[in-house]
């Protein structure tokens, strides 16, 4: 049995469908995107670990915070010290 005009059209289009199909498939596993046609990067580029760098307002921002827990620090001891050098005061 010889298949008709009919069937072998059918058979052309269902060929040409798995073509498609196939050539989407191998885009989507190569990184292709299908819809723009352009290439998509799956890696990501290395990060440089280098030295980490600050704005010279951050420097002087932290600079003022240690500068009044120091100032902190010195109003607290000096604060002990004088109760400990102050003599008892007698009724």
């Amino acid at each position: 049995m010889k298949p008709t005009a009919e069937q072998l059209r059918r058979a052309l289009e269902i060929r040409e469908q798995i073509d498609r199909l196939e050539k989407e498939l191998q885009e989507i596993l190569a990184g292709i995107s299908v819809e723009t046609g352009i290439a998509e990067q799956k890696k990501e580029k290395p990060r440089k670990k280098g030295k980490r760098t600050m704005t010279p307002e951050a420097r002087a921002k932290i600079a003022a915070a240690q500068r009044a827990r120091w100032e902190q620090l010195r109003a607290k001891k000096a604060e002990q010290q004088e109760q400990t050098q102050q003599p008892p005061q007698q009724s």
